[in-house]
């Protein structure tokens, strides 16, 4: 399982942060994520970073669960990231992918199995889009897990950053 490829998701349309708000933390994901899994991609319905790597997925609809299905076609095991969480350490990272759980709390961080969960994730996206309670999950302090859905959120947490995080409170 050491072969997971990690697929950050970065399609939404952020319309409450009022611009695409993984603009701010795109490198320092992909940075990060680099230096634990052998393959990283974008995931998105267009590519938007040049030089980087995309997975285009194909669903019209705005929901997590689609290109999650696509991506289990393609692979035995992937790692989700959700591209606005850029808290999580690479230590926890790295937990999540050993432990093949998702983060508690946030089923969008962390590691999907095709023979484990292809079957729920179907089921689910026929009705009800929410990932939650597919794949087992594992603890990981709350801070990590944060999901910024605001410039104001943003601005209130970078400051109190340790200080390998500041260099992501640079990018604009």
């Amino acid at each position: 399982m050491k072969k997971i490829p990690c697929f950050i998701l970065v399609g939404g349309r952020a319309s409450r942060f009022g611009k695409d708000k993984t603009t701010l933390f795109y490198r320092f994901l992909y940075i990060k994520c680099r230096t634990i899994f052998k393959e990283v991609k974008f995931v998105a319905k267009r590519k938007k970073y040049r030089n980087y790597p995309f997975f285009i997925e194909k669903s019209r609809i705005y929901a997590p669960i689609f290109p999650l299905l696509e991506l289990l076609k393609k692979y035995p095991a992937v790692f989700i990231l959700s591209g606005d969480t850029p808290f999580l350490s690479s230590l926890q990272l790295g937990r999540l992918r050993s432990s093949l759980r998702v983060a508690r709390g946030n089923p969008l961080v962390g590691v999907y199995l095709r023979k484990r969960d292809w079957y729920q994730l179907k089921r689910r996206a026929q009705t009800d889009y929410r990932l939650q309670k597919i794949a087992p999950d594992i603890p990981i302090h709350s801070f990590q897990l944060e999901n910024i859905n605001t410039l104001e959120q943003w601005r209130k947490l970078k400051n109190f950053l340790p200080p390998y995080y500041k260099l992501i409170a640079r990018l604009k």
